[in-house]
């Protein structure tokens, strides 16, 4: 390890902005997972949507959601979310979790069906903050306020099939270098 600090990705200034390397904003960025893919997810907290990095090239890419409070399911483009705090993938990555904060609710991405679905709505949950996803329980663990919750998930172990890419209207990663 050299020490030395280097931006991957955005611009150093609160906004929103798809691109690549400073071209690219957040607003709190929160929740960093590595996918599958290759690539980064995150929750933009303050954008109010889950983005991915490439961290080979630093091009960011909003994944759900959009720079707008709300509180819908339905297609990941159409979605709104009020302040995601962290995400969970499982290990296909077919499916993205969101510990959808101020909307009190865990929210389920299916990037197959490319859609957005509450699974723990607020009755169960208040302002959810971390996000864990045990794949051998079948479980999603998540903190909130004064507790440390689980959700069981009959989900997960669901594949992407094969030739579907996890996001098509997002590039892939490229390969990994030698």
């Amino acid at each position: 390890p050299t020490g030395i600090v280097a931006v991957l990705a955005g611009s150093g200034a609160e906004g929103y902005a798809d691109g690549v390397g400073a071209y690219a904003s957040f607003k709190n960025p929160a929740g960093l997972k590595l996918g599958p893919d290759g690539y980064l997810y995150l929750a933009d907290l303050g954008n109010h949507c889950v983005r991915r990095v490439n961290p080979s090239t630093g091009h960011v890419a909003t994944v759900a959601g959009r720079p707008i409070v709300g509180a819908a399911d339905g297609r990941l483009e159409e979605c709104l979310f009020d302040c995601p705090r962290d995400v969970a993938l499982t290990s296909c990555g077919r499916f993205i979790f969101v510990a959808d904060s101020q909307n009190c609710r865990i929210r389920m991405l299916d990037m197959h069906q490319r859609t957005v679905s509450t699974i723990v709505g607020k009755r169960s949950v208040d302002t959810p903050t971390g996000l864990y996803l045990d794949e051998s329980t079948s479980q999603l663990i998540f903190t909130q306020d004064y507790a440390v919750r689980a959700v069981s998930l009959p989900v997960v172990h669901a594949p992407v099939p094969a030739g579907h890419a996890l996001h098509p209207s997002l590039p892939a990663p490229p390969p990994p270098q030698s």
